[in-house]
This record gives structure tokens, C-alpha cells and sequence, in this order.
């Protein structure tokens, strides 16, 4: 519903449409703004900024009051290599991995001379990772909004992002073996024609995951034991116990 903050910030939809209550699973797959919003008043910037750390998101310093609710929305500037670091947490069933430019030197007999071994940490449980990605790679979800143009050969979590100036359009996503992300934009920093991050990014991300993962195995998330899957119903999320009219 429309809501207006003390300080007057009025969150909005992308397509300015309001849905009344929404599931978390339709409001993330969808990329809903104001749900986001409700979400990061309720868990606290200082807390977001905290955990975002755990993630590999370093560049949002400086004192907390310059940062307010839209920065959920991304109202902090963060390199495209930290968003994906932070998105591969997820394909890695919560086990962050640091990045590193080198996996391997081979001299010219080909022996081994060098092998790279990145540092490997738990920040998020596999229970949290796994609702995560089987959200983001619910087709049938963001199809409200996204239709088929997200969608793969096979499973793949996905989400898109767009400055509402279009000067920054992105998609980042991934499967368990990969995580590809995507800017466009203009180098002086321009704003680009209307160009959102589903119309700009997301073909190019596209074209690169059919084509880096073409000919291997198809992998699924995996689902952890302790998560079970129940029929809801889809008005309210309550479980459902028989078909209503």
C-alpha cells in the first residue's frame, strides 16, 4: 500500500502499481520494492550493513545515518564484484568464497606450478541459502512481472536491478556451478534511454550462462532435510488444508 516515511521518502514499484498483501516469494521473485522496504524498517539499517559485510560487501562505509531505508533498494554504491561474491554465497549453499583472479599457473611442460586456494567461510545456513535461490529461480513466480525473459534451459537463480535514473541496469545470477553478473551503463555516467536492467543486462546474462554452462550436467539446489514443502494458500500464505472458491 502507499506509505510516506517521517522524513518523506514515498518507496514505489517499479510499474507504480500497488498489490496490497503480498507473499515474500511473489514480492522477491517480482523485485517489489515497497515489501523490500517493510522488510529492511523491520530488521534495522545497522544490522543490514552488518550482515552485508559477511557477504563480501565491503564498500558501504562511513557513518550510519548517511544511509536510510532505500538503501535496500540500492541506494549505496557497490562494485559488481561484491554483488556477485554475496550472490555466489547463495549457489554455495551459504559458504562465501573470496574471490581471486588466478586459479591456476602451469608451466610450459604443464606441470602445476601454482594452484589457487581461496578462503572459504559459512554466513549463512543452507536452510536460508536454499529458500533464497528456489525463489529466485521460480519461473513461474516473477512471471507477473518478467514473463519468460529471465528464464534458462535450466534452473537458474536470478535477480535484476535498475537506478531508477537509468544510469545502472544489472543482472546477477547463478546456478549451483555458476554466477554471472551483468552492469550496463554509461562510462561518464550518464542515464542511459529507459534502459531497466531486465531490457539491458539480462540478455547478455543470459547469452553468457547458456553459453558457459552448454554441455554441462544439469544441477539443482539441492534441498536441505530440514525444509519442507507444504500447499499454501497464495492470498495470505496460511497453510492450506482444502481447495477454497
Amino acid at each position: 500500500k502507499p506509505i510516506t516515511y517521517p522524513d518523506g521518502y514515498k518507496p514505489l514499484d517499479y510499474d507504480k502499481k500497488f498489490r496490497d498483501v503480498v507473499l515474500a516469494r511473489r514480492a522477491l521473485a517480482n523485485s517489489l520494492n515497497i515489501p523490500a522496504v517493510h522488510v529492511m524498517e523491520r530488521v534495522g539499517i545497522a544490522d543490514t550493513l552488518e550482515f552485508a559485510k559477511q557477504l563480501g560487501i565491503t564498500s558501504l562505509t562511513g557513518d550510519i545515518s548517511s544511509y536510510g531505508l532505500s538503501l535496500v533498494l540500492g541506494a549505496g554504491e557497490v562494485p559488481l564484484l561484491q554483488m556477485v561474491e554475496a550472490y555466489n554465497t547463495f549457489a554455495n549453499e551459504g559458504i562465501r568464497v573470496m574471490p581471486t583472479t588466478i586459479a591456476q599457473i602451469t608451466d610450459k611442460r604443464g606441470n602445476v606450478v601454482y594452484t589457487s586456494d581461496p578462503d572459504k567461510r559459512t554466513v549463512l545456513s543452507k536452510e536460508v541459502a536454499y529458500i533464497i535461490s528456489s525463489i529466485l529461480s521460480d519461473n513461474e513466480a516473477r512471471s507477473e512481472i518478467f514473463g519468460t525473459s529471465l528464464n534458462l534451459s535450466r534452473p537458474a537463480a536470478v535477480k535484476t536491478g535498475t537506478t531508477n535514473d537509468y544510469k545502472d541496469a544489472l543482472t546477477i545470477g547463478y546456478t549451483p556451478q555458476l554466477t554471472v553478473g551483468v552492469w550496463v551503463g554509461n562510462n561518464d555516467n550518464t542515464p542511459m534511454d529507459s534502459i531497466a536492467g531486465s531490457l539491458g543486462a539480462a540478455p547478455i546474462w543470459r547469452q553468457m550462462m547458456e553459453y558457459f554452462l552448454k554441455g554441462k550436467p544439469i544441477d539443482r539446489f539441492t534441498i536441505p532435510p530440514s525444509v519442507l514443502r507444504v500447499t499454501v494458500c497464495k492470498e495470505n500464505g496460511l497453510r492450506a488444508e482444502r481447495a477454497t472458491s
